[in-house]
């Protein structure tokens, strides 16, 4: 009884190992394909019922351990000391926008979900137990990503005692640095049979400019931006940020070759791209509303990528013809947008001409003032 493993922590934490276990082997059931035809994956609302055990279960809920000292360790500039990274700013996209950035990227079970920069797991956890894929999480911060284990064995815990027959798919949160090339693979390949799925919460610069420590570096952003070019076409990205890195869309690309006479051309770019609003708004579990994020009652604005293929780069490799006027070897011969050291190519090698950029369009409200409706130039 309670009285008992009180006086036996031995026992206790024997009890507790057994549970977690427990979670892990209905997990495994689920995701093992037994009865897969017949189980489907939980709806949105059951997924935030569950996700209400767990927070119970561990006696705070997530707004009140994301005030505390642990995840919000590394908000500050100066706060972090990480391969010229100088911040980690925290922030949470709430279970319904969760949803809507699932729909907006058409994610299905055979793909594989990713969120680089993944606080406490609560979007790949959502997306695993919703959507049925695989999903993935790379998180810096050791607190939040321990948080994230908590919660991720609670959700395990809650949906064997409440949904044990769900169809969930894999979950796998690692801790540490997008920029160390062990996780090069984890964070560009996919499960035989889809394609990446990918969400980056980099609201307002956030894995920009303000995160970097050296003015000239390249930040976050542009390390993802090589990482969204090296994965197989049919990847798709949303962003809480415009990519500028990448460069123009090929439908862009394509315009201004047009304007210098120059054909279309599949090799002018390697993706797509367009812009979207996620609204706040009333959901089955929030009738009165829910916010689309943690730090804002306001809509935001996102950004979606898929990459394109068709290009003459072997392997499928990701491609770009340079724009300048009379680069005759530019203007037809396709350039790789990776270089040796997988960093995303910067200028023509044909002519050392820059290559164009995406353009800043809007003002953003600021991820630091949460709710306040206070706006930041991007």
């Amino acid at each position: 009884d309670e009285t008992q493993m009180e006086d036996d922590p031995e026992l206790a934490q024997a009890i507790a190992a057994s549970r977690a276990q427990e979670a892990i082997d209905a997990r495994n059931r689920r995701t093992s394909g037994e009865l897969e035809a017949e189980l489907t994956p939980l709806t949105v609302q059951d997924f935030v019922g569950c996700l209400r055990v767990a927070e119970r279960n561990m006696a705070m809920q997530l707004e009140d351990i994301e005030d505390g000292s642990g995840v919000r360790a590394g908000n500050g500039p100066g706060s972090v000391r990480a391969d010229g990274q100088g911040q980690a700013q925290y922030g949470r996209i709430l279970p319904g926008a969760s949803e809507d950035v699932a729909n907006e990227l058409g994610i299905t079970d055979k793909d594989t979900a990713l969120d680089i920069g993944s606080g406490v797991g609560n979007w790949p956890l959502q997306i695993a137990d919703t959507c049925g894929c695989p999903a993935r999480g790379l998180e810096l911060m050791e607190n939040r990503a321990a948080v994230a284990a908590a919660l991720k064995i609670g959700t395990d815990e809650a949906i064997n005692e409440r949904h044990a027959l769900a169809r969930c798919g894999d979950c796998e949160l690692r801790h540490g640095n997008m920029r160390d090339e062990k996780h090069w693979d984890f964070l560009t390949q996919a499960k035989e049979g889809g394609h990446m799925k990918v969400f980056v919460n980099n609201f307002a610069e956030v894995m920009g400019r303000r995160s970097t420590e050296t003015r000239d570096g390249p930040t976050l952003d542009d390390r993802i931006c090589a990482l969204f070019a090296a994965m197989k076409p049919g990847a798709r990205m949303l962003t809480l940020n415009r990519m500028l890195a990448l460069g123009p869309s090929r439908d862009e690309a394509n315009q201004v070759r047009e304007r210098r006479g120059l054909e279309p051309s599949a090799d002018a770019s390697f993706f797509s791209y367009r812009k979207v609003t996620l609204e706040p708004g009333p959901r089955p579990w929030a009738p009165e509303g829910e916010d689309v994020v943690s730090w804002s009652g306001l809509p935001i604005e996102a950004h979606v990528y898929e990459r394109l293929g068709g290009q003459s780069l072997p392997g499928g490799a990701a491609a770009f013809l340079c724009s300048a006027r009379g680069c005759q070897m530019g203007n037809h011969s396709a350039t790789a947008v990776l270089d040796d050291e997988r960093c995303v190519v910067t200028e023509c090698v044909y002519c050392g001409e820059e290559r164009q950029r995406a353009t800043r369009e809007r003002r953003q409200v600021s991820q630091s003032s949460r709710g306040s409706g206070e706006s930041a130039k991007t």
